[in-house]
């Protein structure tokens, strides 16, 4: 990478962040100026990628954030630039496989996703697997999707177990969910941990099991899982599987939210509008809920 090539690099990363920060000041909150410290904390962290690796994986990683939206709304123009300069191949047509997948451009997003499989991505082989078994771009064959769902955990990455984990939990399959989960909890990964304390505490595909639940997202919160700390908040507050505590509730909700989870703030926002659990206060309820709507958070519009 010439010095051209990574100033004009640079540039591209910077402009994402900069957006995000000008977005995020527009809000007076301390949670949007903790937000606005973490943005820049991500393109020191993105800039010593560039000058220390000298790989495509920074502008991967940032297509990924336009393609799904992180703060803002998706950009699909911009995550196709992205993808684009990656000088990684494989990062490449994945990128480009996900971002014809999103357009629903099926037949083009097939096509990626065979190069990056010939690759041996992960990614590429689980999106290859998920169009043959929905029957997107190509005919269905279940022989063929079991083949590159396979394919796509044979270096027990845990991003494709939970990946599959989720991909059979959508179709209501909870035993096959519940397999893969396992897997990627077995690696101590904390979405494994909440997707499966998930199952337990939901019962489904057996019985509900409060304790295992409970033992999974508090094993989850030990690596600041978001997700896990709103839950026990969830389990506490409601008293199921433990002793109905609202003061422990609210303090699981609260370090969610600080981890920028916008069901914490809509719960402490039920919590503060109803005065169960806490005195009645509607303006601190208002600005929960004006927190999550700047997470988009449909449920506190």
């Amino acid at each position: 990478m010439n010095e051209n090539e990574r100033k004009k690099d640079e540039s591209l990363i910077i402009q994402y962040f900069y957006e995000n920060i000008i977005f995020l000041l527009s809000n007076s909150s301390d949670k949007s100026k903790l937000h606005v410290k973490l943005q820049i904390y991500y393109i020191y962290v993105f800039l010593n990628i560039i000058h220390q690796k000298n790989d495509s994986e920074p502008f991967y990683v940032l297509g990924d954030l336009y393609l799904y939206g992180d703060i803002k709304k998706q950009n699909y123009e911009k995550a196709q630039k992205c993808y684009e300069m990656c000088v990684n191949s494989t990062f490449k047509n994945v990128g480009l496989a996900k971002l014809s997948f999103k357009k629903k451009n099926y037949e083009q997003a097939f096509d990626y996703c065979k190069l990056s499989s010939e690759q041996n991505n992960w990614e590429g082989n689980f999106l290859l697997g998920k169009m043959y078994y929905q029957g997107k771009g190509t005919d269905i064959n279940l022989e063929e999707a079991q083949k590159f769902f396979d394919l796509s955990i044979s270096d027990k990455n845990v991003e494709a177990f939970n990946s599959l984990g989720d991909f059979y939990y959508k179709k209501e399959d909870y035993l096959k969910a519940k397999k893969y989960y396992e897997l990627a909890a077995q690696q101590n990964d904390s979405y494994g941990l909440v997707s499966l304390g998930g199952l337990y505490y939901n019962g489904f595909g057996f019985e509900k099991d409060y304790l295992s639940a409970k033992e999974k997202f508090e094993l989850a919160i030990k690596q600041n899982d978001a997700s896990a700390f709103n839950n026990l908040g969830f389990m506490y507050f409601h008293g199921n599987g433990v002793k109905q505590n609202y003061s422990r509730a609210i303090s699981y909700y609260k370090a969610s939210s600080y981890l920028f989870n916008s069901i914490a703030l809509v719960n402490l926002a039920d919590i503060y509008y109803s005065g169960i659990g806490a005195k009645k206060d509607i303006v601190k309820s208002k600005e929960c809920l004006k927190l999550a709507i700047y997470q988009n958070n449909v449920s506190a519009f």
